[in-house]
């Protein structure tokens, strides 16, 4: 690896826990990495002192940062200095296999989009804060419902909730269902089904459907007493 260059990975910004840092955290995270890269060391880095004097930058306000990216498990305090745990094996030479696997997906996007370009349009469009489009304003609802920033395959979801009138109530009853169930609703794309049930349900209250009702007896503390239950 050459010492001017580091791989920085893109999948980064679909990482919920680096989503959810600081502006100033995720700056020294990214300076860190990049110091790894010219001290050249397998992710190893010198003492607090020593880093904040290369970052130009208090000792005593970066040793709190540090221990903030330390709960992250970016890095951990070793014996003389710091670790960036998965430097090495992030920053290695890609493998054959690793490469063709690369290909092929980078292949498959191109297939899927339509040319290379495409999806830097549509994370323009997901993620540009001026806009004031519906869709905009569904990925900023979904966003802070769910707490998961949207990615470029959220967008056709997206747009389909627009489409068929999704509220907060629908996104909440979709989240609860999942965790309900154990899982973790992360974004337009993987909610798109549960909303459309709930503004299934929603639509049909709200036209006066509702099931038809019986009678029927139950036995409450030895007493039979009647209720009222759905056909």
């Amino acid at each position: 690896m050459a010492d001017y260059w580091i791989k920085f990975y893109h999948e980064i910004l679909d990482d919920p826990k680096m989503a959810t840092l600081p502006d100033n955290i995720w700056r020294r995270i990214a300076e860190l990495f990049l110091l790894a890269g010219r001290l050249y060391k397998d992710g190893y880095l010198p003492e607090t002192k020593q880093i904040a004097w290369a970052l130009r930058q208090n000792e005593n306000i970066l040793e709190t940062e540090m221990q903030q990216i330390v709960a992250t498990e970016i890095i951990e305090k070793v014996k003389g200095g710091w670790l960036i745990v998965n430097f090495k094996k992030r920053q290695s030479a890609s493998t054959s296999t690793e490469r063709s696997a690369a290909y092929r997906e980078k292949k498959n996007r191109e297939q899927y989009y339509g040319n290379a370009t495409q999806p830097q349009r549509i994370v323009a469009q997901i993620t540009d804060n001026r806009s004031d489009t519906d869709t905009d304003s569904m990925r900023k609802l979904v966003e802070k419902m769910t707490g998961y920033p949207s990615t470029p395959k959220d967008l056709l979801a997206l747009d389909e909730m627009v489409k068929i009138g999704v509220i907060d109530d629908d996104i909440a009853g979709a989240i609860t269902f999942f965790k309900d169930n154990g899982k973790v609703a992360r974004g337009a794309a993987n909610l798109l089904k549960s909303v459309q049930f709930q503004v299934g349900q929603r639509t049909q209250k709200n036209n006066g459907y509702h099931k038809k009702k019986k009678i029927m007896p139950f036995m409450e503390n030895g007493v039979v007493v009647e209720k009222e239950v759905d056909e």
